[in-house]
């Protein structure tokens, strides 16, 4: 029964896709940005100078799908280990490289990121706290900031 269920629906997908007068855009031409996110975890993220300021350690996610922060990790020297800070995913600018791995540009300068809130100190889910992160980084959140609204889920 399974089985019978499987090719009835990969025949409607083929059905689908094959479908006269369809306009199915290539996703480059939609307006869609696709990111592989085995080749963003662990990509360099540069300041605009070039300078390396870490490397991408996650990303955080919302309850709507929306990528809203990359983790980024400073490095460390010697006895200290660096740490992690969240930056607005909206403030990266990624594209491929050569290797087809991501080239990744925060837009803020090098002092901003090593002066920026560590990860645990910000509450994203809060908000409020996620909005004053993206303000600290130069951008606006992406939803309506209102007073009184409530937290993220």
């Amino acid at each position: 029964m399974n089985k019978m269920w499987a090719v009835v629906a990969v025949v409607l997908v083929l059905g689908l896709g094959f479908a006269t007068g369809s306009q199915a855009k290539p996703m480059s031409q939609s307006g869609l940005r696709i990111y592989d996110t085995t080749k963003l975890i662990g990509s360099k993220v540069k300041s605009p100078d070039g300078v390396t300021l870490g490397q991408i350690f996650d990303l955080v996610v919302d309850s709507q799908g929306h990528v809203d922060f990359a983790i980024v990790s400073q490095p460390g020297f010697e006895e200290f280990l660096g740490r992690l800070v969240a930056v607005p995913f909206s403030s990266l600018m990624i594209s491929e490289g050569k290797s087809q791995q991501a080239q990744v540009v925060l837009h803020a300068d090098q002092e901003k990121f090593y002066e920026a809130p560590s990860w645990g100190d910000k509450n994203l889910a809060d908000r409020q706290q996620a909005a004053s992160l993206d303000r600290y980084f130069g951008v606006s959140p992406y939803w309506p900031e209102k007073t009184g609204q409530a937290p993220r889920q």
